[in-house]
């Protein structure tokens, strides 16, 4: 029993340690709520949520003291605010019971002060916009300023220039020449002027040779009365064909060659040269590439093959001693060419130009020959479709509308058929005519219905503009009782022009089909269409007849029945 007890003893003088650290620890983190141990509370303390442990941390007490004062505080403010907000809500009212009625002049003074605001405003901007406006004046002022003084440098050079080959050649004639030349194509010559420092011609030295550009040189003084010669009989041409003719013998004898050569490489330009011979195979050609182009075929002229391979080659010119080629530019493109060989002392930079000067005043005659050959088309042309008008007018009648662009209108527009589709005034369907059997006319007054929707006519009449089918039958919308209304044995180019009547109509499609020669062009295009209106007007003019006939007929009707019912 002693033994027990002094062992219990010995025990809790071994936890009295424990106990110590423990109450110390408590008192400065915390402490455990005072509870009841009953079955209640211990079910209760079992809960993850309650609280079972709370600090007592002094620093953490503090902080929220200040906090809960400063919550309070806040709170007694806002109200003291809200009180206040109230009150000033209730003068406001009060005040604007009192001043609802406002003065008129009061309001116009005001209402005059805003609008005065306003266009104080848009003066400023104005303003803005006059100062921008002026200094680009400015600046453009100064750079025309600066494009005079540059000119008057320009004239100052050519003056000197012109006193320097003055001086250099004794002879006034070079000064009217190049006062003449610089007056008529100052816009072809080159910006930069030639250095005449050390002498007019610059040295040139052929590749291969040990020889001087002097070797090389002719004199001027005995070019210049040739290059004006040449330069009147090529301005006193008459035809194209005399003109290039006339280059010919210039080049042969200002340049001092044996063979001169002149390639004709624009379709425009070979075509204005063919109106000279009445057969074709009688002119020079060779293929360039894949394209022909023809040699001008005269006894003054030669037939050598051309240096180039293709056109191209042409825009800087080519120049060896054996050789000079230079073309004649219309629109950044070469049309003609002229090629000198067998110099009797070779070609140099002098020859080059010299050949310049000359194709340039070849240019300005071959500029002139082309307007004149347009002009003269266009008054062909314009005589033509007068003439087209006048027989299409005296129709009287769709049939007769119909046969006469059968016969007349195939040969102005160069294609093989023409042909007409009617659309009757509700829009809904197309008709024309039976084919006749007596062979005097093509179409017999026997009428042929389609729906306005039928084949690439209807597509036509729906985008109600004109179409341009190429490879007809393999578009799946074709159909040959409405597209080929002019029985062509087979077609394969067509172009569909719908016809336009009074308030955004359309009375009619005209169908063109198979180009004679080469394929539909922007020309044919814009002369079906400025006829389309013509022949649409027309076919306003013959309704109006059919429907004059009409009522005629049912007045006579209504006449002679009248009559019998006063006679009986």
């Amino acid at each position: 029993m002693r033994t027990s007890f002094i062992k219990d003893l010995n025990r809790s003088n071994e936890l009295k340690p424990t106990h110590q650290f423990y109450e110390s620890v408590r008192a400065t983190t915390m402490e455990f709520p005072q509870e009841s141990r009953s079955l209640k509370n211990r079910n209760a303390s079992l809960d993850s949520r309650s609280n079972c442990i709370r600090p007592v941390n002094p620093e953490f007490e503090t902080y929220q003291k200040i906090s809960q004062e400063r919550i309070k505080l806040l709170e007694k403010q806002l109200r003291e605010i809200s009180e206040q907000l109230a009150k000033m809500q209730k003068i406001n009212r009060k005040l604007l019971e009192e001043k609802l009625q406002i003065d008129p002049v009061e309001m116009h003074y005001m209402v005059q002060e805003l609008i005065v605001a306003d266009f104080k405003k848009e003066l400023i901007e104005s303003q803005a916009e006059v100062e921008k406006n002026r200094m680009e004046a400015e600046k453009a002022k100064r750079k025309a300023e600066q494009l005079i003084l540059e000119n008057k440098k320009l004239e100052g050079s050519i003056k000197r220039y012109r006193k320097i080959i003055g001086d250099m050649t004794g002879t006034p004639r070079f000064n009217a020449l190049t006062e003449s030349l610089s007056n008529s194509y100052q816009d072809n010559f080159p910006p930069q002027l030639p250095n005449i420092k050390n002498g007019l011609v610059d040295s040139y030295k052929p590749p291969g040779t040990g020889m001087s550009s002097k070797s090389f040189d002719k004199p001027l003084h005995r070019i210049l009365p040739m290059l004006e010669s040449s330069i009147s009989e090529i301005s006193s041409s008459e035809t194209f064909h005399s003109l290039l003719s006339h280059l010919a013998k210039t080049c042969k004898s200002i340049l001092s060659c044996e063979r001169c050569t002149i390639f004709l490489i624009s379709p425009i330009i070979q075509q204005l040269y063919t109106t000279f011979f009445s057969n074709f195979h009688s002119i020079n050609r060779v293929l360039l590439g894949t394209s022909w182009i023809l040699i001008h075929t005269d006894p003054s002229a030669d037939s050598s093959s051309p240096v180039f391979a293709k056109s191209s080659e042409l825009i800087p010119g080519i120049r060896t001693p054996e050789e000079i080629v230079e073309p004649i530019m219309i629109h950044k493109h070469p049309i003609i060419a002229v090629q000198c060989q067998n110099s009797s002392k070779g070609f140099d930079l002098q020859d080059s130009r010299v050949l310049k000067i000359v194709l340039l005043q070849v240019r300005s005659c071959l500029k002139q020959f082309l307007l004149k050959d347009k002009e003269t088309k266009l008054q062909v042309q314009l005589q033509d479709m007068s003439a087209v008008i006048a027989a299409l007018s005296k129709a009287r009648s769709h049939q007769a509308l119909a046969n006469t662009i059968d016969a007349i209108l195939p040969k102005f527009f160069e294609f093989h058929t023409a042909g007409i589709i009617f659309v009757d005034k509700s829009e809904k369907e197309f008709f024309s005519f039976a084919y006749s059997r007596l062979g005097a006319e093509k179409y017999s007054s026997d009428t042929v219905w389609f729906p306005a929707t039928m084949g690439l006519s209807g597509e036509t009449f729906k985008s109600r503009s004109m179409k341009v089918y190429e490879n007809v039958k393999k578009k799946n919308l074709y159909n040959p009782e409405v597209d080929n209304i002019a029985n062509a044995s087979d077609v394969s180019s067509l172009i569909m022009s719908c016809l336009p009547g009074p308030n955004d109509t359309i009375v009619g499609i005209l169908q063109l089909s198979n180009k004679i020669s080469g394929s539909i062009s922007a020309k044919d295009i814009k002369l079906v269409g400025e006829l389309s209106i013509v022949i649409g007007n027309l076919i306003v003019g013959v309704n109006e007849i059919d429907e004059a006939k009409e009522l005629t007929v049912k007045m006579k009707k209504y006449f002679d029945s009248s009559k019998m019912e006063e006679l009986t």
